[in-house]
């Protein structure tokens, strides 16, 4: 929809961290935020119009500044960050919540479930969101993972929402007429390529019928669950460490000159404190689980034998995804966490990403 990207809005971020209040160099979401607005392709903002800053986890400062960017400075949208956990400290949302006019309750679903995908500890984000006036305001966790994953939630429909709140109704009108012509045209295009099918392939015919019968509370679903961060994009950056390649055996040499070993001994595990123990020898499951082998961390798959040097990126593997690609010399495959390892003819090492 092309009229959506011709809006100018003018955007409010708020970084809410005793930390980054403290020391400024340490708030990464904040920045995050502003880059991601700045390069937003579903709206334009002028530098001008993006207005940046941190307060201290106290109810009456974020108000304050919520009031401020929403009154004074006429913010159409006002991204939070942070705040939203269980701490007694955390208070963002209470403070939202009183200078909200209205709720808007579906955007933190949504940006709710977008995050349950990545972590189940998302179910303590109490983010709210809603309408000050003309101003929407919402309430995003404090990490940056969670930001990039929130905001690719939000961008496709901040500019309708801003729309709607400043009463543009042909504009919003003209985007719903031009939402429901493209679902038209995309069923009737599929329709008729189903068509020379019917003649002679009814059970082809019965599977496209069917096809559409999705219900609109299933598209919804199925729209939030489907992921929106490019992975690709992410894996493709250019990246370079500023630590030396080092050998697995010179890495544990290192560390083991730095620690002194203790002696062995036995413990009733009922009665006596584990924790902080480690075991003097392997326990082997009589199962693997998982039953693969799994990568320990978001980085890059590369082969070992090729040694320190720049790799080419050839596949990403997402989260519950498995690369077919076979691992060729002085290239990566982009992993996360979990991920089944690439094929190789040679064994592979892990290079964690670079922050």
């Amino acid at each position: 929809m092309a009229s959506i990207s011709s809006i100018q809005i003018k955007i409010g971020v708020i970084t809410i961290s005793d930390t980054a209040y403290k020391s400024p160099h340490a708030d990464k979401s904040g920045p995050q935020l502003v880059h991601l607005v700045s390069k937003s392709q579903y709206f334009h903002t002028n530098p001008d119009n993006i207005f940046q800053v941190i307060v201290p986890d106290e109810t009456q400062m974020i108000e304050e500044q919520l009031k401020t960017f929403s009154d004074a400075f006429h913010c159409d949208v006002i991204l939070t960050t942070g705040g939203t956990g269980f701490t007694p400290r955390d208070v963002t949302p209470e403070a939202t919540s009183r200078v909200l006019d209205r709720r808007a309750d579906g955007l933190s679903t949504a940006l709710l479930l977008k995050s349950l995908e990545s972590t189940p500890y998302a179910v303590l984000s109490r983010g709210v969101s809603g309408m000050r006036g003309q101003t929407l305001i919402v309430n995003l966790p404090g990490s940056q993972k969670a930001v990039d994953e929130c905001f690719a939630v939000l961008e496709p429909v901040l500019a309708h929402a801003v729309k709607q709140l400043q009463g543009r109704i042909v504009e919003v009108k003209a985007e719903h007429v031009e939402m429901q012509q493209s679902a038209h045209s995309r069923h009737h295009l599929h329709h008729h390529q189903s068509e020379p099918q019917q003649q002679h392939h009814h059970s082809h015919h019965h599977r496209h019928h069917h096809g559409h019968s999705t219900s609109p509370s299933q598209q919804l679903q199925q729209a939030l669950t489907k992921s929106l961060v490019n992975e690709a994009q992410i894996a493709n950056r250019p990246r370079q460490s500023p630590y030396p390649l080092i050998s697995v055996d010179e890495a544990v040499s290192t560390v083991l000159d730095s620690v002194t070993s203790l002696p062995a001994e036995t413990v009733n595990c009922a009665t006596a404190s584990v924790l902080g123990r480690i075991l003097a020898s392997d326990v082997i499951a009589k199962e693997p689980l998982p039953p693969f082998r799994a990568s320990v961390k978001d980085g890059y798959a590369v082969r070992a034998r090729d040694g320190a040097g720049r790799r080419r990126v050839v596949d990403v593997v997402t989260a519950g995804d498995e690369s077919s690609v076979v691992l060729q010399a002085h290239c990566a495959i982009r992993v996360s966490t979990g991920d089944p390892c690439p094929a190789a003819r040679t064994p592979l090492s892990k290079l964690k990403t670079p922050n």
